[in-house]
């Protein structure tokens, strides 16, 4: 996997110069902790200085509608650490959640997105930690030359930083009688673990976390007495099903005011049975190999997708 070096006229908004940047684009494995690996397309800038970024504006052959997958990552040295940046976006246009100091920026996805310009805006700040002494030389390994590494690793230090806070029992059981929960934290339900949901429990959530699901989770919601997923403040991650070797079953749920609504990246898929997506960016996302049962469901006032799957056989029963 050799990238491909080209130039790069970067627009950077207020008053910070940088003239020619030099770009690298190529198709390597891309490892961010907390995820599953994928081999994906990157495009590396690489700032003449250290630069403060609060946004990107991603412009491509094909215009972006805001639905791709993609992954932002930035180091503040020329041979650190990738770090993850999050941040929330409208088409092109990927404001970052927290202003970032980045010595290189480069931006991966599992598609080719055939990226054309890129327009770096800067938030003017001059507090950086970092300097240029902070920053470690890059070794040289005479043996090595050409040869490129096989893996994009990257941190993602908000995630961490999350986790360590609060420490959160995951129960069996969300009970009736001890509803409404709240959440602070992501949640994460491993292979060994089945979760049982009462019917008419309330599951709120705190910014940006949500419920991870590798194992099994049921849902035995009624028509009189539905489970419900919500935010406790604006918006929530929400259920993201990963990996699982058995079907969970959501019956009578609603998921409202998330990023991923009800999103299954690879295994098993849930069993849908009259569950609504509501107000979330994706209503459902389902990536899988397997069959897909969905029963009387529905996505409304979805931001980007209602129903987006990618399968073999899709059964959909009203």
């Amino acid at each position: 996997m050799y990238a491909r070096s080209i130039l790069l006229i970067a627009s950077l908004l207020q008053d910070v110069l940088a003239s020619f940047l030099r770009v690298e684009s190529g198709h390597q494995r891309i490892l961010i902790d907390g995820r599953d690996p994928y081999v994906g397309f990157f495009t590396q800038i690489e700032f003449s200085e250290l630069t403060c970024v609060s946004a990107v504006a991603i412009h491509c052959l094909k215009p972006l509608t805001g639905a791709e997958e993609i992954d932002i990552l930035y180091s503040e040295c020329e041979r650190d650490h990738w770090k993850v940046a999050h941040y929330t976006n409208t088409k092109e246009l990927y404001t970052l959640g927290k202003e970032v100091w980045a010595r290189r920026l480069s931006i991966a996805s599992p598609l080719e997105l055939s990226i054309i310009d890129v327009q770096v805006e800067s938030c003017g700040s001059s507090n950086s930690t970092t300097t240029v002494n902070d920053c470690r030389p890059s070794r040289i390994h005479p043996r090595r030359h050409g040869k490129q590494k096989s893996v994009i690793r990257a941190k993602d230090y908000e995630r961490r930083r999350r986790k360590r806070s609060i420490e959160y029992v995951l129960p069996a059981v969300y009970r009736t009688d001890a509803s409404p929960y709240e959440i602070p934290v992501d949640v994460v339900i491993p292979h060994d673990r089945t979760i049982l949901v009462q019917p008419g429990v309330v599951l709120r959530f705190g910014d940006d976390v949500g419920l991870t699901i590798y194992g099994v989770l049921i849902v035995n919601g009624t028509e009189t007495a539905p489970v419900m997923f919500e935010p406790h403040g604006e918006s929530w991650k929400g259920l993201e099903f990963i990996n699982a070797a058995q079907p969970s079953l959501l019956r009578y749920a609603n998921v409202s005011g998330s990023l991923l609504g009800i999103t299954v990246r690879s295994g098993i898929p849930p069993e849908l049975d009259n569950v609504i997506s509501t107000s979330n960016q994706y209503g459902f996302d389902i990536k899988t190999t397997s069959d897909v049962r969905i029963i009387s469901s529905s996505a409304l006032n979805s931001e980007k997708t209602g129903f987006r799957i990618s399968t073999k056989v899709a059964k959909l029963a009203t």
